[in-house]
């Protein structure tokens, strides 16, 4: 089975290593210490310039939980649009409700702008209480992929049984991206295991 490996990277340099040493696609995001935020509109506009593997940009404007106020849910906006001015094709976004259900509303305005950009969810879908119930809207609203580690604690080697079970249940209809403590030594087995055909880390490839 063919593997899609897209890397996490928090800079430019990371960017360029990743799309030289064979890299799907690139998730490019920064603060990876708190778990990544939206990076800068400089590091876009290079990586754009320079990479010509897809870029999934994640739109995040702060660390901690994924429950965002008014203001924050406008920071995003304007961040996804920056995107979309700048030729990014594919963004990752998410949100959560105070009672554990992905946010409909907010996502369907972040969704909305993105217009015919990739739309994908990150790991707030791990903190959600129902994974099916996540994935159906996350389907409905047309969304390609979903990032998750399969459980509200990682890393994804722990939780290779939920994540075969999401891959089951999404049946092709959204694409399960395993992510969390997914190395070069790990992937294959991984993937072979849960049936995933995308894998996401920071040090899924062997650099050369």
């Amino acid at each position: 089975m063919s593997i899609f490996k897209e890397v996490c990277v928090e800079n430019y340099d990371g960017a360029i290593s990743a799309f030289l040493n064979g890299a799907s696609s690139v998730e490019l995001c920064d603060n990876l210490s708190v778990g990544g935020t939206t990076p800068s509109y400089g590091v876009l506009k290079a990586c754009v310039k320079y990479i010509t593997i897809p870029i999934i940009v994640l739109i995040r404007p702060r660390g901690g939980n994924f429950i965002y106020t008014d203001a924050e849910v406008e920071v995003a906006s304007e961040d996804i649009i920056i995107c979309k001015k700048l030729g990014i094709k594919s963004v990752r976004i998410g949100a959560v409700t105070l009672d554990g259900k992905l946010n409909e509303s907010q996502m369907t305005l972040w969704k909305r702008l993105a217009g015919d950009m990739s739309v994908s969810c990150h790991m707030a879908f791990d903190e959600t209480n129902s994974y099916t119930e996540s994935l159906d809207m996350l389907i409905r609203l047309g969304f390609d992929a979903v990032l998750t580690k399969g459980g509200k604690v990682g890393p994804a080697t722990k939780n290779k049984d939920e994540l075969k079970k999401l891959v089951d249940y999404a049946n092709g209809r959204i694409n399960i991206i395993a992510g969390s403590g997914v190395t070069h030594e790990n992937v294959s087995e991984l993937a072979d295991y849960t049936k995933a055909k995308m894998l996401h880390g920071t040090k899924i490839l062997a650099l050369k």
